[in-house]
């Protein structure tokens, strides 16, 4: 018995033995695969573990019911992974930025927004001992606005946010400076590159005993003490002479126009073009205002910033509450001005509530018959009340039609050749019959305004979803009992009217819209989404 038994205690610890095992595993940096010293590995659910090596190596022994190891260091982003049932690995690991104060590098409006750092810089949630600066972070920004010195060639520079990343080295030395701003003028990216260099040494961050590398950035407001343009004619002149369109009023366009202008030793143009716009009459207006600027004013404008190559931002805001900022997606070594803001004044309207408010004609042909005799011409067409139940597929030749309004007629259905309007960036066709619309009106890619109300819709239009320059949109008085998630995709959207359906329920996804106005009176609402449309819209006209 004393044998049996011996030969089960033996077989037991030869089992036991076999269900542990030892690994071998190294910690490396994602991007650059360079090995990471005493990073901390912790057997997960346990409080044992151990510490890689300056080559990132360490071995540790697992037991078979251990599932998963926890990775930490100061530098990069813990992570938790499954362990492996090989016994030879390698853990990559993210680098983690550290966050610091906004610095103000200038005299700036306290009202502007600040910057937005990117998505893909990590916050840190600080662990083990970070690296400080001598006297901590009051004196990093004493050091830092104290020694900037904005150049004074750059009196009319743009002002604006950017930020700074930058590693402190084991020895407390700063490196790998970088400057996260693509269009950021080349003298001023090189005296922040320069400040941050002249740096003092910090205390380097400490992990489990020994000085490592440490990442941080700094979020930093920049412009001139002296704003642009201060109080010169300059400034004087193109606020008076650049307005709001009224075409840009009426499809509620807003967004910015960047204009590029170069000029000789006689301050006479060389170049002058719209770099990026957004149409409906606003790039034509910046381009006239800047082509009348007095020559005067250019040679001050000259001299003030030591160049001769220019882009001036016009922001167009339909109201003052409005948060959006176009970025200029081509590049360029030209000087920015500081931006212009063109606001809607308050008397002015965007579309409003029902059909009647969206449509203001101008020149008009009443008859496809009569607008194909002057095709050239055709840009409008207006058959309103005429009891029409077909609409003449001859329609497709008027390719220069912008505005088409069908309203209060018999029209069930519309023409496939609808969709070859490729100009047309106004429909009406409310008081009809309408059910549906033509599988390719997505097509028609240049519309901004849609009015379709008191029709048959009971099924949204989902064809609409695809029209992403469309500015408003009148649904009122159908049969829709639902909005589809998709609503979202309309970013540029501004004006919504859906009164007067049997709506229930909103998608969350409507929310995320930045609306002027939305009308949803008329409908059976709860009143959670009621409170939801008020705290989502408050700066909209609402009607419920």
């Amino acid at each position: 018995m004393k044998f049996i038994a011996t030969l089960s205690l033996l077989a037991f610890g030869l089992l036991a033995h076999a269900q542990e095992r030892v690994v071998t595993g190294q910690i490396v940096d994602k991007t650059t695969l360079l090995p990471i010293a005493n990073a901390n590995i912790l057997i997960q659910g346990t409080t044992s573990g151990t510490i890689s090596n300056l080559r990132g190596f360490f071995q540790i022994n697992l037991k078979a019911n251990y599932k998963g190891l926890i990775v930490s260091h100061v530098s990069y982003q813990e992570i938790t992974i499954v362990i492996p049932e090989v016994n030879s690995f390698k853990i990559e690991m993210e680098q983690i930025f550290i966050i610091l104060p906004k610095v103000v590098l200038s005299t700036r409006p306290p009202e502007l927004a600040p910057y937005q750092l990117p998505a893909d810089i990590i916050t840190y949630k600080e662990v083990e001992q970070n690296a400080t600066f001598n006297g901590g972070t009051e004196y990093l920004i004493s050091y830092l606005t104290s020694n900037f010195n904005y150049p004074d060639s750059l009196t009319y520079i743009l002002k604006g946010s950017t930020y700074v990343s930058f590693n402190v080295e084991i020895t407390g030395a700063i490196g790998n400076i970088l400057i996260h701003h693509g269009s950021l003028n080349k003298l001023l990216k090189n005296q922040l590159i320069l400040l941050f260099d002249a740096m003092p040494d910090w205390q380097p961050a400490y992990q489990n005993g020994a000085p490592v590398s440490q990442q941080f950035v700094i979020p930093i407001d920049y412009g001139p003490v002296s704003q642009y343009a201060g109080d010169t004619y300059l400034n004087y002149y193109l606020q008076k002479n650049i307005t709001y369109p009224p075409a840009a009023l009426r499809l509620a366009s807003e967004g910015t126009v960047f204009a590029y202008f170069s000029l000789n030793a006689y301050q006479e143009f060389t170049r002058l073009i719209i770099l990026q716009g957004i149409g409906d009459g606003c790039d034509k207006m910046v381009y006239d205002a800047i082509k009348g600027i007095p020559k005067a004013e250019l040679m001050k404008l000259m001299a003030g910033v030591g160049d001769s190559v220019f882009v001036l931002p016009v922001d167009f805001r339909l109201d003052q509450s409005s948060t959006r900022e176009d970025e200029l997606v081509k590049s360029t070594d030209a000087v920015f001005l500081s931006p212009m803001v063109v606001l809607a004044s308050p008397e002015t309207k965007y579309p409003g509530s029902g059909y009647s408010n969206f449509f203001k004609p101008t020149s008009l042909f009443y008859s496809v018959e009569g607008a194909l005799k002057h095709i050239e011409n055709a840009t409008e067409l207006r058959i309103v009340n005429q009891q029409i139940t077909v609409l003449s597929a001859e329609i497709k030749k008027l390719t220069n039609l912008q505005i088409l309004n069908l309203q209060k007629n018999e029209l069930r259905s519309l023409p496939d050749e609808l969709i070859d309007l490729p100009r047309l960036t106004e429909f009406y066709a409310p008081q009809n019959k309408l059910s549906a619309l033509p599988l390719g009106f997505s097509q028609l890619e240049q519309l901004k305004v849609i009015g379709l109300a008191h029709n048959e819709f009971t099924d949204f239009p989902m064809t609409i979803l695809r029209l992403k320059r469309l500015r408003a949109l009148d649904l009122s008085n159908n049969n829709l009992s639902e909005i589809p998630v998709g609503i979202s995709n309309l970013k540029r959207l501004k004006v919504l009217i859906l009164n007067d359906n049997n709506l229930q329920n909103l998608p969350d996804e409507i929310f995320k819209l930045n609306l002027l106005e939305i009308s949803l009176q008329g409908n059976n609402l709860s009143e959670e989404v009621i409170s939801k449309v008020h705290k989502s819209f408050k700066n909209a006209k609402i009607t419920l």
